[in-house]
């Protein structure tokens, strides 16, 4: 988590977003931005899924997840 979390948004979108702007647009980089915008919804997947594991951990640590059902006909 340490990394997809706190590295990931520190060095890669830092340096893509903000160091590498302006020789980008310099030099006529037209798929600069569709890009960047991949690794910030790379991001935003991540915390989705951080989101859903702190969820189960809190369910497998509280004991107060919902028992299993089988609802298929015998």
């Amino acid at each position: 988590f340490l990394f997809r979390l706190y590295w990931y948004p520190l060095k890669v979108l830092y340096s893509t977003g903000v160091v590498t702007t302006y020789r980008a647009y310099g030099r006529g980089c037209g798929l600069y931005g569709f890009f960047n915008s991949l690794l910030w919804i790379l991001l935003g997947l991540n915390i989705y899924w951080l989101y859903f594991i702190l969820q189960l951990l809190v369910r497998a640590l509280s004991g107060t997840s919902n028992g299993l059902q089988d609802t298929r006909e015998p």
